[in-house]
């Protein structure tokens, strides 16, 4: 019996390499060489910046400054400015069926939403930037009109990247 299990044992020590085992390479910090999960990170934080750059973009101009949106939406989008209590709003739409439909509005000087950054006018005053995010009711559109809407609301990140 003891023979039987030195055989088994040794068999096993043999076949191990053969079916790859002894290929693992185990990696420490500041060893050579990145794991495959910090290279894969590098690749994602590169990616969208890379996008982003290669967009080309139309100047809004507001009365608190210059907001950068994709030209890729040239005359199908327009702008609304309001003056609040709180600074401006500028609110993003678009044609759908007839009628403007709000995308999203940023509220420049503080007020409702989500602070995303900054924006610098001309004369170097600097505002806070809130976001609203519109909800998008489209019953009944077809696919490419609400693909184009979503993509153009979704260009409010192309926005926030672009503050000054």
């Amino acid at each position: 019996m003891k023979k039987r299990w030195i055989a088994l044992l040794l068999l096993a020590v043999l076949l191990l390499p053969a079916l790859g085992c002894s290929k693992v390479q185990l990696r420490r910090p500041g060893q050579e060489g990145q794991s495959a999960q910090a290279e894969q990170t590098e690749q994602t934080e590169q990616t969208p910046a890379a996008i982003a750059d290669d967009r080309s973009a139309i100047a809004v101009e507001t009365s608190c400054g210059s907001l950068q949106y994709p030209l890729d939406w040239e005359g199908l989008f327009t702008t609304q400015e309001t003056e609040t209590d709180y600074g401006t709003s500028v609110t993003f739409s678009a044609d759908y069926d007839g009628a403007p439909i709000a995308l999203f509005t940023l509220n420049i000087g503080g007020g409702e939403g989500q602070p995303v950054g900054t924006l610098t006018a001309s004369d170097g005053t600097e505002r806070s930037v809130n976001m609203v995010i519109s909800e998008l009711m489209l019953e009944g559109a077809d696919a490419d009109t609400a693909n184009r809407l979503f993509a153009m609301q979704e260009d409010v990140n192309y926005v926030i990247e672009h503050l000054n």
